[in-house]
């Protein structure tokens, strides 16, 4: 079996950097240091595990963000998705976003 490649885009990267500040401002964390570790759960799955989770094709509404999407779960109030396109073994991570955004209304009705 070929080695995986997982890449994140730089809009994903941008994204889950800001995630730590906003987590600890919007007050979801009392320490900067909870939130870094949050976000690097979940980096670690997304490196560690992402090609063994169940890949779901995206609906088309929301293909910009790529051909595939996986969930995972971070407790029990917050899902995350994370969208992707894959080729053989390479992943390249175009998009993130979770149970409570506006895209989440069309992954929720699957």
């Amino acid at each position: 079996m070929g080695q995986k490649e997982i890449v994140i885009s730089r809009s994903a990267e941008d994204f889950l950097k800001s995630l730590v500040q906003t987590l600890y401002d919007e007050e979801y964390f009392g320490f900067v240091e909870s939130a870094e570790e949050y976000v690097n759960r979940i980096y670690g799955t997304i490196y560690n595990d992402l090609p063994n989770l169940t890949h779901h094709p995206t609906p088309p509404e929301l293909q910009r963000y790529g051909n595939y999407y996986v969930k995972l779960k971070a407790n029990k109030q917050t899902m995350w998705y994370v969208f992707f396109d894959k080729k053989g073994h390479r992943y390249l991570i175009h998009f993130l976003t979770n149970n409570y955004s506006v895209q989440s209304a069309y992954l929720n009705k699957l």
